[in-house]
C-alpha cells in the first residue's frame, strides 16, 4: 500500500539575532529570518519513539534544503541519503511592515504568519503561489512513491499542511489525526 509520511523537522537550535530571549526591532526582521533558515537541529530535543517507529519501512527520503530539515531527516533515517529541495522549504514570512515595533521572535512569527495568511506577502511568496509549490511538492512525492512504496518528507509545518490538503483532494487518506509540532508525524495512505 503506498504510503506518505510527512514529518516536521525537530526543534531548532536558537542562533545568531534569532534567540528566544531577545527582543528585535521591526526592521531587523528580515535579518532575523535568514538567521532562522541557517538554523540547524537542537539536539537535546531528539525525535520520539512514535515518530522514528512510523517512519519505518520508508524507502526515500525527500526533504526541504534548509538545514534543520536536512539534519531531521539525516536523524531519522541515517541508512538513506535524502534528496533536498527547495520545493519543500517552508511557505516565506513577510516582513518590511511595523519597522518601529520590538518584540521577541516567536510573537513576530506569530503575528507574520497571520499578516501572510491574510494576504500580505512583501519580501516572499503568496499563499496561493505557496499552495501551488505544494501541489509541485506532491507531483515529485508521487514520483517517489511509485518507485518507493513508503515515502518520507521532512519538512516544515505550513508547506506539509498544504500538500496533506493537496493529496486528500487526490484521494489519499489521513492514518491518524493530523500533528503538527515539532517532530509531527503524519502518514498518508492511497
Amino acid at each position: 500500500m503506498p504510503r506518505v509520511i510527512f514529518i516536521r523537522h525537530g526543534r531548532p537550535a536558537c542562533r545568531g539575532i534569532y534567540q528566544r530571549d531577545t527582543a528585535i526591532p521591526g526592521d531587523l526582521v528580515g535579518s532575523m529570518l535568514e538567521d532562522y533558515a541557517e538554523t540547524g537541529l537542537d539536539m537535546s530535543f531528539p525525535p520520539p519513539a512514535q515518530a522514528i517507529e512510523s517512519i519505518s519501512g520508508a524507502g526515500a527520503v525527500l526533504c526541504s534544503d534548509l538545514p534543520r530539515a536536512v539534519e531531521s531527516a539525516r536523524c531519522l533515517v541515517p541508512h538513506i541519503m535524502p534528496s533536498a529541495n527547495g520545493i519543500f522549504r517552508e511557505a516565506g514570512l513577510p516582513y518590511g511592515y511595523f519597522r518601529r515595533l520590538k518584540m521577541k521572535p516567536e510573537p513576530w512569527m506569530a503575528i507574520m504568519r497571520i499578516c501572510w495568511l491574510t494576504g500580505f506577502h512583501r519580501n516572499t511568496e503568496s499563499l496561493a503561489e505557496a499552495k501551488c509549490r505544494a501541489r509541485q511538492g506532491n507531483d515529485r512525492i508521487i514520483e517517489a512513491v511509485k518507485i518507493n512504496d513508503t515515502v518520507l518528507v521532512a519538512a516544515h509545518g505550513f508547506i506539509n499542511i498544504f500538500m496533506i490538503r493537496n493529496l486528500r483532494a487526490r484521494g489519499w487518506h489521513p492514518r491518524h489525526a493530523m500533528r503538527y509540532g515539532y517532530w509531527g508525524c503524519n502518514e498518508m495512505i492511497l
